[in-house]
């Protein structure tokens, strides 16, 4: 006759909130709470609410308009101040233009 007691599986198990590693804090329940509000959102109000955020301010956004308008004119420039071999660069494949310039 053994006289071991039958195994209880249920009382083998670690207690508390974290099974896995016990050593590691807790998620903090803000964070958790946001996360799963952010999953259960309408996709489409939220884009609609990140791009009113990305709206930037009238001065600000002529600031960035001047500023590539700009750099569009000065690399315009630029390309029509070639000299003979930059043109003949321009105008040759990727793969020759890898061997001449």
């Amino acid at each position: 006759m053994n006289s071991t007691p039958p195994f209880d599986a249920a009382s083998s198990l670690p207690t508390g909130p974290c099974l896995l590693a016990p050593e590691l804090p807790p998620t903090p329940a803000a964070l958790r709470q946001a996360i799963t509000d952010a999953w259960l959102k309408d996709e489409a109000g939220h884009v609609r609410e990140l791009l009113e955020q990305a709206r930037l301010p009238a001065a600000e956004q002529a600031q960035i308009q001047a500023t590539a308008a700009d750099l569009v004119r000065r690399v315009r420039a630029r390309a029509s101040n070639q000299g003979a071999i930059e043109a003949s660069c321009a105008s040759t494949t990727w793969a020759a233009r890898k061997a001449c310039c």
